[in-house]
């Protein structure tokens, strides 16, 4: 199965290992000696954070391979915009941080969309990813949502 996978989208693999784990800690190999409480802490904290985004980068790939089989239902659902577009800027805030990308999200509270729960997290993530890679060093991504009159 992931032959086939791989197949039809050549580069899921190399995207997937080159953007979730270059560069991300380059002192890796020193020894937790050399390392203050402090920076122990930062690394830490780190880790459960990318820890928690690779989770989440595999259930999306498992998502991915299910709607190319076909066996992936479209379940259109009413939910909050604000909170999932949160989520998907979470899953790229440490990405960010290492690049001093300030996150902007411009959202009103009560703003709620009918779509699939699935595929609009799936589309925000790429979308907020994306924009983070391309954003020079100190820059700034917003995200915006407004209900559009009419």
């Amino acid at each position: 199965m992931l032959r086939k996978i791989n197949s039809s989208h050549p580069c899921t693999r190399s995207a997937w290992t080159h953007e979730r784990f270059r560069n991300s800690y380059p002192d890796s190999y020193r020894g937790y000696s050399e390392y203050d409480l402090e920076e122990i802490r930062d690394i830490t904290i780190s880790l459960r954070t990318d820890a928690t985004n690779l989770y989440t980068l595999l259930e999306n790939l498992l998502e991915w391979s299910r709607l190319k089989r076909g066996v992936m239902e479209f379940n259109p659902e009413k939910f909050n915009l604000k909170t999932l577009i949160a989520s998907g800027i979470e899953s790229v805030s440490a990405s960010a941080r290492k690049k001093k990308i300030v996150l902007d999200l411009s959202v009103p509270y009560d703003l709620e969309v009918f779509a699939d729960r699935h595929m609009f997290e799936t589309v925000v993530r790429n979308l907020v990813s994306n924009a983070v890679k391309f954003t020079p060093v100190n820059g700034k991504v917003n995200v915006s949502g407004f209900q559009k009159q009419g």
